[in-house]
């Protein structure tokens, strides 16, 4: 169980990197370095234009997806893992009646 939740911990872990080295591909691109290096007229500082708030709103959906996407695989981890403790019960459970079962047909 112990390993599991390493596993898990591992993988989150992992994802972390994967997103961290795709926002820093995304800063330096060539398109990015270019208008982050340009100065700034007075139009725009008012209101981002369509495509910005298009961006905004497709990052958050993003990290939510990504959040709820952590909730379902932690849900299934624990429930797998009880699962898996209810087959060991079980499994420990016919087991004691089989010998029982044995020690009165001998």
């Amino acid at each position: 169980m112990r390993t599991s939740t390493n596993s898990l911990q591992q993988q989150i872990y992992e994802e972390i990197v994967r997103e961290c080295q795709e926002i820093e591909q995304g800063w330096s691109s060539p398109s990015n370095t270019s208008a982050a290096s340009s100065p700034l007229s007075s139009s725009d500082l008012g209101s981002p234009p369509s495509s910005d708030k298009r961006q905004e709103r497709r990052e958050k959906k993003m990290a939510q997806n990504r959040t709820a996407a952590l909730r379902y695989r932690e849900k299934k981890r624990l429930h797998k893992e009880k699962r898996m403790d209810e087959i060991a019960g079980l499994t420990r459970r016919n087991q004691e009646l089989k010998s029982k079962a044995s020690f009165f047909l001998f």
